[in-house]
């Protein structure tokens, strides 16, 4: 692409039908669930940011959003809940590196 990403995907009579994983110019990559048209992750996916920071779960319209989890690059810190737009809202559960879990409320601030 003129920006610099890439992705693989699948052709059929010169026609783009699927994606699955995009390797964008900024470093991160994203697998799993992609919509063709603009090229928008939706469904399941995971993406691993050039940081080393992932987030594994559901995605709609380019945002996280339904059950995921975020795993800290140093491994240090593993949050699972839910997502909305993009933000982890309600219940949150956190596991630190010792394997302590910690509950928590999450709320957008506005």
């Amino acid at each position: 692409m003129k920006n610099g990403d890439k992705y693989e995907g699948t052709w059929a009579e010169d026609v783009l039908r699927s994606v699955r994983k995009f390797h964008y110019a900024n470093g991160d990559i994203y697998e799993g669930g992609i919509q063709v048209e603009g090229f928008k992750k939706h469904g399941e996916g995971v993406m691993i940011f050039k940081n080393g920071d992932q987030y594994h779960g559901s995605w709609a319209n380019d945002k996280q959003h339904g059950k995921g989890r975020e795993i800290c690059r140093d491994g240090q810190r593993v949050f699972e809940g839910v997502w909305e737009e993009g933000n982890m809202v309600g219940e949150i559960i956190m596991t630190d590196a010792n394997g302590i879990k910690y509950k928590a409320e999450w709320k957008k601030l506005v």
